[in-house]
């Protein structure tokens, strides 16, 4: 039973992010990313930061995904050497305020 709950958890999941527009994907991908920074959570905050460098367009825009690329690592380099979770909300943070800027119909995130 366990094993069916967590499909159809899978399953939802899918089909909600698939009503999501980019811009909302990439808002949740923040929000995941700050929420396990600001829990301490440093496997989870890795692994949100790796979903928003694979998202990354250097086809599209190579100056501003390069510029991103170096933020993301910037905050990896923060929480593995010295722990500063701290610095990784912040950073999240503004990015995301930004990202939520360019879509003035979106609401708050936090």
């Amino acid at each position: 039973m366990n094993g069916a709950f967590q499909q159809m958890t899978r399953e939802y999941r899918r089909s909600q992010l698939a009503g999501m527009t980019p811009l909302e994907r990439l808002l949740l991908a923040y929000n995941v990313a700050i929420d396990a920074a600001n829990a301490g959570e440093e496997d989870l905050l890795l692994r949100a930061l790796a979903m928003l460098r694979a998202a990354l367009r250097f086809d599209e825009n190579p100056r501003i995904a390069l510029g991103l690329l170096r933020l993301y690592r910037h905050c990896e380099h923060a929480v593995r050497e010295r722990g500063a979770f701290h610095e990784a909300v912040e950073i999240l943070g503004g990015l995301r305020q930004a990202w939520q800027m360019a879509e003035p119909d979106s609401p708050p995130t936090h």
